[in-house]
């Protein structure tokens, strides 16, 4: 619905195809902002991962600051720098959101400031945004989050890090999609009320959908069904999707051999 109402979709549907990323972005960020803050967008946000600039604590700290309905959000934001997918603005808080679901980033150069005496702006997509929120005239903390597939955006944000693009002033992390899916299951079992249940449910059946699906472990019945020859055992937790066939129980993971 969101995705039409800003003319992403046209009303016959023809290009549905290659909007799928806007729908999807529609569809779960315009569901969540029927929810009190600290019922949808705070915790889901939460589970950013800040990569760049700084630390979590802080921003942390801000989104649960924030209560109810006192925030905004705007979907497909354009500036000089482009369209951003999200801003999501509280009282101390301007958050930009660039969403990836199919596709990759739309924008890129060979610019490397690794090493560079002079920063030189980049065209990277994720550059450009970091410039649109420094260039923002507020005094609230702000931050881009990078949301997409978790190996895609590892990917693109050890990339954009190792060649030093984001904007010193912006802190960037990154958000999955696999991250959502998990929390959205935990705050399931938290819910307030009826409606944030069946919000909640509605998108953890869509982000299923769309593959994104992963598992926080076995319980003590189904790890007895588990046998030994068919999975590698790892010390070191770590977390995949389940189309990697990998789960993970009580901070040990487990890797099917066949599947």
């Amino acid at each position: 619905m969101i995705a039409e109402i800003h003319h992403k979709i046209s009303s016959s549907g023809t290009n549905l195809s290659d909007r799928l990323e806007d729908q999807l972005t529609g569809n779960v960020f315009g569901t969540l902002r029927y929810l009190p803050f600290e019922e949808g967008i705070a915790p889901i946000l939460c589970q950013s991962k800040i990569k760049i600039n700084t630390t979590n604590d802080s921003f942390n700290t801000l989104l649960h600051i924030t209560k109810e309905y006192d925030y905004v959000i705007r979907f497909w934001e354009n500036s000089a720098h482009g369209e951003i997918d999200l801003v999501i603005e509280t009282e101390n808080l301007l958050i930009g959101i660039e969403v990836k679901y199919l596709s990759g980033i739309s924008s890129d150069d060979e610019v490397d400031n690794s090493t560079a005496k002079e920063i030189i702006q980049s065209n990277h997509q994720l550059a450009r945004y970091s410039r649109f929120l420094d260039e923002s005239n507020t005094t609230k903390e702000k931050m881009l989050i990078f949301l997409a597939p978790a190996d895609m955006g590892l990917a693109v944000l050890e990339n954009i890090q190792k060649r030093n693009l984001i904007h010193k002033n912006i802190p960037l992390a990154l958000l999955s999609w696999q991250d959502i899916f998990i929390k959205l299951q935990e705050m399931t079992e938290k819910a307030q009320s009826q409606v944030a249940n069946l919000i909640y449910e509605d998108i953890i059946m869509l982000l299923a959908k769309k593959g994104f699906e992963m598992f926080n472990g076995f319980n003590g019945s189904q790890i007895q069904k588990v046998k030994a020859e068919e999975i590698y055992r790892y010390n070191e937790e770590s977390t995949f999707s389940w189309q990697n066939k990998r789960v993970i129980t009580k901070g040990v993971s487990y890797d099917y051999k066949n599947g």
